[in-house]
C-alpha cells in the first residue's frame, strides 16, 4: 500500500510539473505572437506601392510626356522634339506611348 501511495504521489508531482511546463510554453507562445513585428515590413512595402501607383495614376500624362521627350532626345536627336514636347505636351512623331 505504501508503494502505491508513493507511486501516486510521484505521478501527481510529475503531472503537476508537466502541466506547469505546458502552461509556460503556452504563455511563451502567446507572448511571442503579441510581440512579433515581422509583418510590419510587408505592410510598409504594400503601403509604399499603393502610394507610388496612386501617384503614377494621378500624374500619368506628365510622366508619359517626360518619357516621350527623353525617348525622342535619345533616339531622334536631329528632330530635337524634346523641348517642344515638354512645352506643348506632345512628343512629336515618335510617341512612345
Amino acid at each position: 500500500m505504501e508503494n502505491i501511495n508513493r507511486l501516486c504521489v510521484s505521478a501527481y508531482v510529475k503531472g503537476q510539473a508537466a502541466i506547469k511546463a505546458a502552461g509556460q510554453k503556452v504563455r511563451d507562445s502567446a507572448r511571442q505572437v503579441v510581440e512579433d513585428e515581422s509583418g510590419m515590413e510587408i505592410i510598409a512595402i504594400v503601403l509604399i506601392l499603393v502610394i507610388v501607383v496612386a501617384l503614377v495614376v494621378i500624374f500619368r500624362k506628365n510622366i508619359m510626356n517626360l518619357i516621350n521627350a527623353a525617348w525622342n532626345k535619345i533616339f531622334h536627336p536631329e528632330n530635337d522634339a524634346s523641348t517642344s514636347a515638354v512645352q506643348t505636351g506632345d512628343a512629336g512623331n515618335g510617341n512612345l506611348f
